[in-house]
């Protein structure tokens, strides 16, 4: 699709781009660029009023147990390079969209390696898959006017010792950094 029939279809719809690229919410280049790359497919909602974004996403809770201690990693922000910070209340500790041609454990893999930017003891890891979780459609903060769902898969995994930062973890990537910290659950 071409980016002006693309707005085209959210003017038609009368999404409020105006809204867009404003604290929370992204621009309509990044909404363009998801769909571009098959992250996020869109459909008219049943009633025909407005687009839903359908999200495909590998989500993945990460513990670190010592002692009698269980800490999970949560996502305590992110930060844009316009200055923007963004905070979100996730499912999961980490998740990573699922993209054409993957399966659902590779994003999982993919999200922890590269979002935890963490390298080898593949070995040592042993993740675990539980029930998809369906959200949605809800009004999208990304994308004002518009309602976003979001199919999940869960896994879970247990860190070793080895991998365990205490201060946790940094991932910048592109335009944003997300910053991820221990809580004990």
């Amino acid at each position: 699709m071409h980016f002006e029939r693309f707005q085209g279809l959210l003017k038609a719809y009368n999404i409020p781009l105006h809204e867009w690229g404003v604290g929370e919410a992204k621009t309509i280049e990044h909404l363009f660029a998801e769909i571009s790359s098959g992250e996020v497919t869109l459909i008219p909602n049943p009633d025909n009023t407005t687009l839903i974004c359908a999200i495909e996403v590998a989500a993945l809770n990460v513990y670190y147990e010592e002692d009698a201690t269980r800490l999970m990693l949560v996502e305590k922000m992110q930060t844009f390079s316009d200055s923007r910070c963004h905070t979100r209340a996730l499912e999961a500790s980490i998740g990573e969209k699922i993209m054409p041609g993957d399966t659902p454990e590779i994003a999982c893999y993919h999200a922890f390696f590269e979002k935890l930017g963490i390298n080898g003891f593949e070995e040592n890891l042993h993740f675990v898959q539980r029930p998809v979780i369906i959200r949605g459609p809800n009004p999208s903060f990304s994308f004002p006017g518009m309602l976003t769902r979001y199919t999940i898969h869960m896994f879970e995994v247990v860190l070793p010792s080895p991998l365990y930062r205490k201060e946790g973890y940094k991932k910048c990537q592109g335009d944003k950094t997300s910053y991820f910290i221990w809580r004990k659950c």
